[in-house]
C-alpha cells in the first residue's frame, strides 16, 4: 500500500513481469485504486503503465 485516501480507500502499485518467447523481458507498473466491501478489499480502478523502452535506454525489440 502506498498511501491511503480514507478509512475505506487506499493507492496501491505493484510491477508484473513476463518473459517473452524471444527469451526478452517486459515489465509493467500497476497502479490501483483499492475500496473495502463487506466482503474484503476490491479493486476499484486500474491504470496498466507498461514499459516501452528497456533499462539503460537501449532500443526495444519488436
Amino acid at each position: 500500500m502506498t498511501e491511503t485516501d480514507d478509512s475505506d480507500t487506499a493507492s496501491v502499485r505493484s510491477k508484473g513481469l513476463v518473459v517473452l518467447s524471444d527469451h526478452g523481458c517486459g515489465s509493467a507498473t500497476y497502479v490501483d485504486t483499492v475500496r473495502r466491501r463487506p466482503d474484503g478489499w476490491r479493486i476499484s480502478h486500474r491504470r496498466i503503465l507498461a514499459r516501452r523502452l528497456p533499462l539503460g535506454g537501449g532500443v526495444a525489440n519488436g
